[in-house]
């Protein structure tokens, strides 16, 4: 492999240190009790988590779509649809996230500690500060359909049988990127957004 990568002017080692990142085995399992967390906790298992991840890994994956399709676009001309679309996935999911980060989670967990201590403002606060969850969950039903519609393009994120190492580590990462976002999707919609929306008709009903 040094041989090839020094007649092609790429650098060894870092084409060793990105197989490396693609074949990590870190696993976090779907199997932990997820709902039976604090909803606090959960809160911050998303942000550290998930959400540290979307901000640290789109930069890198949008740079390497612009390097590989500089030297495979006409191989792989089907690549720039998953970019366009992998583009569209990130722009909306990073807007959400922060609108999570800045904005939801720190309102829910405002009314989980109004809950807890059994506040009597609390009924006030949810009808005055009330966030728009209806919105949040159209938004992330946009984001699981671009999210299926780039596993789609990929073919479930299978490359060529005769695809280069820089494909072939493309697809793990958007394979890595992929699932990472189901889980998140899971953890928001299926267990944090339902409880909040419980607590919150609890406090009106205080």
């Amino acid at each position: 492999m040094s041989d090839t990568c020094k007649h092609r002017n790429i650098e060894y080692q870092q084409v060793m240190r990105d197989l490396k990142w693609v074949t990590r085995n870190i696993v976090v399992s779907n199997n932990l009790p997820f709902d039976q967390w604090e909803l606090n906790f959960l809160i911050d298992y998303i942000i550290h988590i998930h959400h540290t991840y979307i901000y640290q890994t789109i930069p890198i994956l949008e740079v390497e779509f612009i390097s590989f399709l500089d030297s495979h676009e006409k191989q792989f001309p089907e690549i720039k649809k998953v970019q366009k679309t992998f583009n569209s996935l990130c722009s909306l999911l990073t807007a959400n996230s922060k609108q999570e980060d800045e904005i939801i989670f720190p309102y829910i967990k405002q009314i989980v500690a109004a809950m807890s201590s059994k506040e009597s403002y609390g009924n006030l606060f949810v009808r005055t500060l009330r966030k728009p969850f209806t919105h949040i969950q159209s938004e992330h039903q946009k984001i699981e359909k671009l999210a299926g519609e780039l596993e789609e393009l990929t073919n479930k994120f299978t490359f060529p049988t005769k695809a280069c190492t820089k494909h072939k580590m493309l697809y793990r990462k958007l394979s890595d990127f992929h699932d990472n976002l189901v889980q998140h999707q899971y953890l928001e919609m299926n267990i944090l957004f339902p409880q909040a929306i419980n607590i919150e008709n609890q406090l009106l009903h205080l």
